[in-house]
């Protein structure tokens, strides 16, 4: 029942806090859904002061995430870009702050992040939630030019995959098989979004 595991995770949370600058770790209350609560936990008073401390980003970097999770995205976007302006090469927080934004359907945020992550650490996923983005603003061009240097990092299932997610986003359903198809094999994941596609 829900508050025989609520009571478990609270418990397992008193017993192992994580010892990073005071702030324990959500992540154990989220495990069992308890997004609330896990939200509560270890919330710093001048979150802008502990942003600076590198032990204390990882605690707010996981509460950002729990807020997220928890549909409380204004909560989390804002936290993300506290810590992203302390700690301004902090990769995943780009990301997952770029990705809100585009969700949220705030673009003209979505795109300088985004292009902050792929500064610091290209990959096909910042191409293609670029890519993404540009095409919402609708600018082709820009997001064309994301979308093949996606491509160009090779044929792997993740990245084919999410070449075909892009297609499908914009209902060009026949380039999305075409993608899917270039994985070889019998992944049963690519598999399945072929023929959901």
């Amino acid at each position: 029942d829900d508050r025989r595991r609520d009571h478990l995770h609270e418990r397992v949370a008193a017993v192992e806090p994580v010892a990073v600058a005071g702030v324990e770790r959500p992540q154990t209350l989220v495990g069992a859904g308890a997004h609330d609560r896990a939200t509560h936990v270890g919330v710093p008073s001048r979150i802008g002061e502990r942003t600076r401390e590198p032990g204390s980003v990882e605690g707010l970097s996981g509460l950002a995430q729990t807020y997220a999770r928890a549909g409380r995205t204004q909560e989390a976007k804002e936290l993300l870009l506290r810590i992203v302006a302390a700690n301004p090469q902090r990769h995943n927080d780009l990301m997952v702050a770029g990705e809100l934004m585009l969700q949220t359907g705030d673009y003209e945020r979505a795109i300088p992040l985004l292009q902050r992550a792929e500064a610091a650490k290209p990959s096909a996923r910042s191409e293609l939630l670029l890519a993404m983005t540009y095409m919402r603003l609708k600018q082709p061009a820009k997001a064309r030019q994301y979308l093949d240097k996606a491509q160009s990092r090779g044929t792997s299932a993740e990245v084919m995959r999410a070449v075909a997610a892009f297609h499908r986003e914009n209902k060009e359903y026949d380039q999305a098989i075409a993608a899917l198809k270039q994985v070889g094999g019998r992944n049963p994941e690519v598999l399945g979004e072929l023929a959901y596609t």
